[in-house]
């Protein structure tokens, strides 16, 4: 069973993080942007819940209808565009969204060394990291570049990658297959013992 969001909302973004879990941002109460959602919240497929993000990450400025959110490589979500207020009008600026994981500006593992930027399917891959003292790398996972259109990606995707560590690499396997993760561009995710993803993620073609 999945949980109901917190907050009613329509006309909203969602955008798939780093560890796997989807944060919704933006939209409206009811069928006109008169009632915004100025909060996100955080599904967690380990619990199947929603969490709304503290007060502290209210937007600035409602995103309704014709809006757009995307992950960026730092980890944040940007969120952009959207009609507004009644007549409707175009809004033409962006605003970030730190997901939990972000929290407290905690140190974050960095990518160094041999990272590819290209994976071909089922080849393993060994690159360079740098972490906190007392911390470990757990998890290595792909995430689709995004394209959003009128609230909705199809081409969004988590991917886990099989991973290992020692002697100062990462230790990765490629999706096996196109079933798993269709050919195109990603972005190659570190994540340590605390959920924190990589400073910067780096972009990786998946191909055959």
């Amino acid at each position: 069973m999945v949980g109901k969001l917190k907050l009613a909302r329509r006309d909203h973004n969602m955008v798939v993080l780093p560890d796997g879990k989807v944060v919704a941002i933006g939209g409206t109460q009811g069928p006109t942007p008169k009632d915004p959602v100025m909060r996100a919240e955080v599904f967690d497929p380990g619990t199947g819940e929603w969490t709304v993000d503290p007060v502290t990450e209210t937007m600035a400025i409602p995103r309704w209808y014709h809006s757009t959110a995307s992950l960026m490589r730092d980890g944040r979500v940007i969120a952009a565009g959207g009609n507004n207020d009644l007549p409707l009008y175009n809004c033409q600026n962006c605003q970030y969204n730190r997901p939990p994981y972000l929290y407290g500006n905690p140190q974050r593992p960095v990518l160094t060394t041999n990272v590819p930027t290209e994976m071909v399917y089922a080849q393993e891959y060994s690159f360079g990291f740098l972490h906190e003292v007392g911390r470990q790398i757990t998890r290595a996972t792909l995430t689709r570049l995004t394209s959003v259109t009128h609230g909705f990606d199809q081409d969004q995707r988590f991917v886990p990658l099989k991973m290992t560590v020692g002697g100062g690499q990462v230790h990765v396997e490629a999706p096996a297959s196109a079933s798993i993760a269709p050919p195109g561009y990603y972005l190659l995710w570190i994540l340590d013992d605390l959920g924190v993803p990589c400073s910067l993620a780096a972009y990786v073609r998946v191909h055959a």
